[in-house]
């Protein structure tokens, strides 16, 4: 986290892939200058486990500020291959990539915000489920994306795609008429190798 406030001054979106965002960003020692941020109108995305709050006294706070609440006790994962599905051609977010199939670890049965826009549809079991959505904030953009477990799903430039497009419009700025340009060389696709103790 920014310790130079004049860094989160300049910031236009926060981009989170970490491990249960909801509770940490709204509950957290940040989350004074989190609120601010998302008073500001700053834009929020949301991957993967980021979609998740785990403590229920932030839940629906998180649900009002990303547009959906993952949550272990109300919702379910899937490990599963499924097609990943434009739900709204005409937004930016779709800009640049077609439906696609992948292996990943998708959670569903999530508490979505009666305003969430579907932007990306799987069907997990039979039954289509929003794993990519926008929320329009009072002030301020949100994009959630339950995807992006195996590191191999990074590997598709779809994805890539999807979730660049979605930082570019959650900060205000303009997607590319063929989507963001999400090259990479082979070597970007390769893990380092696990350090001892974590480091």
């Amino acid at each position: 986290w920014p310790k130079d406030q004049q860094l989160l001054d300049q910031v236009d979106v926060v981009v989170s892939y970490s491990a249960d965002a909801g509770s940490s960003l709204l509950g957290g020692r940040h989350q004074a200058e989190f609120r601010k941020l998302m008073e500001r109108g700053v834009g929020l995305v949301a991957l993967h486990w980021s979609t998740g709050c785990q403590n229920n006294e932030f839940g629906p706070a998180w649900r009002e500020t990303l547009g959906g609440w993952f949550s272990l006790e109300f919702s379910r994962l899937a490990v599963t291959p499924a097609t990943a599905r434009d739900a709204d051609p005409s937004h930016p977010i779709s800009r640049g990539w077609n439906d696609f199939d992948m292996r990943d670890e998708y959670y569903v049965g999530l508490r979505s915000h009666e305003r969430a826009n579907p932007i990306v549809v799987a069907k997990i079991d039979g039954v289509d489920y929003p794993v990519g959505w926008t929320f329009d904030r009072a002030k301020g953009r949100s994009f959630g994306f339950v995807c992006g477990h195996f590191h191999d799903v990074f590997l598709n430039p779809s994805y890539r795609r999807i979730a660049v497009n979605a930082i570019l419009w959650a900060g205000g700025r303009e997607v590319p008429a063929d989507g963001a340009p999400v090259e990479i060389t082979a070597e970007d696709g390769i893990l380092p190798p696990d350090q001892p103790n974590g480091s």
